[in-house]
């Protein structure tokens, strides 16, 4: 089980972002975050991540592995093209088939064109190559859906069903109001303070 216990959290002391969410996840269950903009969707993502320090937010995770991607896809990538990524990747992930990821996208010459000039959906897209290999992994997604193309969104809602089917769960965050109806996610709302 994933806890969730944040009485009050804010980046500077005296301003809360987030309060009063005591939440337990099942890490086999996918949810849906929704809030309108600057609730603290992505902070609350980021706290879980441990990208963000704790401070007095109680946040267990019960050694439950997760993988995070940020909002902005340039956060989670490191080379100057995706190809570069993958090789970094392989680091970590023995099993991740960089020939079968070039054969599976649906513009292979997005691995070797540099960052500064993909779109914001191709930007995601190449954030997101890594996913098929991380579906053990609790997966913490900022908007993932944002900026992608109809073929593109529909890839990545099938990997979510795939992930869901087997049992293994995502926070994701998410305007979409599609989502709902195709995942049956549980929705978890945000109010802005």
């Amino acid at each position: 089980m994933i806890s969730l216990e944040i009485s009050r959290w804010g980046y500077q002391a005296g301003r809360d972002v987030l309060k009063g969410i005591n939440w337990e996840l099942d890490p086999g269950k996918v949810y849906i975050l929704s809030g309108e903009n600057g609730c603290g969707k992505s902070t609350l993502l980021k706290l879980m991540a441990g990208v963000l320090p704790a401070g007095t937010a109680k946040i267990e995770t019960g050694g439950i592995a997760m993988h995070y991607l940020a909002q902005d896809p340039a956060q989670s990538l490191l080379g100057i093209v995706p190809a570069e990524d993958l090789e970094i990747w392989k680091l970590v992930l023995p099993e991740l088939d960089i020939d079968k990821v070039k054969r599976e996208l649906r513009y292979p010459e997005l691995l070797d064109t540099p960052y500064t000039r993909l779109s914001s959906g191709m930007l995601r897209t190449a954030a997101q190559l890594c996913l098929p290999y991380l579906m053990d992994k609790f997966w913490l997604l900022d908007e993932p859906f944002a900026g992608l193309d109809d073929q593109d969104r529909e890839r990545l809602l099938r990997l979510v069903i795939k992930k869901q089917d087997a049992g293994s769960g995502a926070l994701i965050v998410s305007h979409e109001a599609f989502l709902k109806e195709q995942l049956g996610a549980e929705c978890l709302h945000l109010e802005k303070l």
